[in-house]
């Protein structure tokens, strides 16, 4: 599958502050918005859908990230910043279970509008 181009807009702060770190927040702002939010499987993932990381288990997203490209079942994110363009998903989740074992993530597909 493609790739999607280099996220730009705003200052990293502002992008950080206000998509990344109130990532619950926006969750919630998307379902009033009344989009269709469906969580996929991995196997289903594409470019484009978003990553939602619970980094304490307490079932409140702490994190965003974007799904960025998708290479023989392999699942690549970015977030932020450059350092953080097209990762491994299965690296991720396993160095935060290194950190914290209650981690989860939702892979949500947005669909409609």
């Amino acid at each position: 599958m493609g790739e999607i181009a280099h996220i730009t807009g705003g200052s990293t702060d502002q992008w950080k502050a206000y998509t990344f770190i109130n990532a619950d927040k926006h969750y919630q702002y998307l379902g009033h918005k009344q989009y269709d939010l469906h969580v996929t499987k991995e196997e289903q993932a594409v470019p484009g859908d978003l990553i939602y990381w619970d980094f304490n288990g307490d079932l409140k997203r702490d994190h965003t990230s974007l799904v960025t490209k998708v290479e023989d079942g392999r699942i690549f994110y970015t977030q932020q910043t450059k350092k953080w363009k097209n990762h491994r998903l299965s690296a991720g989740i396993r160095k935060q279970r290194m950190q914290d074992s209650r981690l989860l993530t939702w892979i949500i597909h947005i669909r409609g509008s």
